[in-house]
């Protein structure tokens, strides 16, 4: 339009004299100004600054987080470069944005893991969120620290992430609510030696009968404490035994060991005898989680049982 313009005041002012060139320029000037309302110009060049300002303002969130990994891995340049490249391209060909990317980078470096235990779990994360639903940077949060309390490496972030993704297709619970269930039972559960594979399994079937989050939290916790001092299970089945989850030799039982055992001796109890010897085990507070567990239909237990132990993909 500029060029017309002027095109059009040059021809104009050969061809008339100054009172005729000042009513065309006026005209023209009229008539440009129509013409940029028709085209919607003003309006265009305001899409035009909304969608540079908001790019900038992604580049600088995402600036932002990546400066947050480097602050708090203490990686190096040249490491921080890396995983710069890595969450951009992720961004460009994932559902996830680079800034998801980076966040989920910062929850990892907040967990202690290094520059290249981030680049090698990322895989992990984006699988697990991408199978949930959930969000990125709430399940790297989840997977990081959950695993560190297992005494899990970076490497295994692939098999931890399928872990949780079966249980939460196949029991009535979420990653985000395990994640609640483990912030203070995994640690325990870690250090006992069991497996993510068995306190998933359990996990899932607490949360089949409503017991979830906090609460299977304070279930499962006071279940491991339970069954470290050993108890004596009672029934007119069987009288009375004294039942140890603790080997020969000063170690735990694996979790999936205990709770086979402790299945057999509920089958024979009746509904009154139960209740009181899950109390025994896990106290007034955990007994309903471990109701939950040794109660479950055989049915249930063994394809929750397979489900996670058979998960590469989930």
């Amino acid at each position: 339009i500029p060029t017309t313009f002027v095109r059009f005041v040059f021809t104009a002012e050969v061809a008339s004299g100054a009172q005729t060139f000042g009513d065309q320029a006026a005209n023209a000037i009229e008539t440009v100004g129509q013409a940029v309302a028709a085209a919607g110009i003003a309006n265009a060049f305001g899409e035009i600054k909304d969608g540079f300002l908001q790019a900038v303002n992604v580049s600088k969130d995402f600036s932002a987080a990546m400066s947050k990994v480097e602050a708090t891995s203490g990686a190096s340049s040249s490491e921080i470069a890396a995983l710069t490249a890595q969450a951009k391209e992720l961004g460009a060909t994932t559902q996830f944005t680079a800034k998801q990317s980076a966040d989920a980078m910062g929850y990892a470096a907040m967990a202690g893991w290094s520059a290249q235990e981030m680049a090698a779990g990322m895989d992990g994360f984006l699988s697990a969120a991408a199978a949930s639903g959930e969000d990125l940077g709430t399940v790297s949060d989840i997977v990081t620290d959950s695993m560190s309390a297992f005494q899990m490496g970076a490497e295994e972030t692939g098999h931890f992430s399928d872990v949780l993704a079966a249980a939460a297709a196949n029991a009535n619970t979420s990653i985000g609510i395990m994640g609640e269930t483990f912030k203070g039972s995994a640690s325990v559960a870690g250090a006992l030696g069991y497996s993510i594979e068995d306190v998933a399994v359990a996990t899932g079937l607490m949360a089949n009968v409503g017991v979830k989050g906090s609460i299977a939290n304070t279930a499962l916790r006071n279940t491991f404490n339970g069954l470290l001092g050993g108890v004596t299970l009672t029934g007119k089945a069987f009288g009375e035994y004294e039942y140890t989850a603790i080997k020969a030799d000063g170690s735990m039982k694996s979790l999936g060991d205990t709770i086979n055992e402790l299945r057999g001796y509920f089958e024979q109890m009746t509904e009154s005898e139960r209740v009181l010897n899950a109390q025994e085990i896990a106290g007034e507070r955990g007994y309903n989680g471990l109701l939950g567990v040794l109660m479950a239909s055989e049915e249930s237990y063994e394809n929750l049982t397979e489900k996670i132990n058979n998960c590469e993909g989930a």
